[in-house]
């Protein structure tokens, strides 16, 4: 019965590992794939996975993105490279991403490639893995 019981266990903690990378993985690529022809809906899905802090900072730039973007008509659109997760609990994890992006606007010629390395801190809402801070890694 014990072995069973931590086979379970070991099992449901890949689960829940597994389920905060992806939830990160997936708001990396939501955060940096914009269109302005678009935009509303790319910023509810980015607000969609989001919470606390992260959530209320970006709500309040969306105006200010939405202008730019429009402005610029400028499309951007990311892919992430690696993720893995440096360390996870009942309520929260931390998850590094490595992603590209790449942006296009009417202004430029050429699309501008940008690189990124994000520190992702996640909290557990029920169910769900949402990212409640972005940092940059240097």
């Amino acid at each position: 019965m014990v072995l069973g019981l931590k086979v379970y266990d070991k099992h449901q903690a890949e689960a829940e590992r597994q389920a905060a990378l992806h939830a990160a993985r997936q708001e990396a690529i939501n955060l940096l794939t914009l269109d302005y022809r678009t935009v509303d809906q790319d910023v509810n899905r980015v607000l969609n996975g989001a919470t606390g802090r992260f959530r209320d900072e970006f709500a309040s730039r969306t105006a200010d993105l939405e202008k730019f973007m429009s402005q610029a008509k400028s499309t951007s659109q990311g892919q992430v490279q690696s993720a893995g997760v440096v360390s996870i609990d009942d309520d929260s994890a931390e998850v590094l991403v490595v992603a590209d992006q790449t942006v296009r606007g009417e202004q430029s010629k050429q699309p501008l490639s940008r690189h990124y390395r994000l520190s992702m801190g996640l909290e557990r809402h029920g169910e769900r893995w949402l990212v409640s801070k972005i940092g940059y890694v240097g």
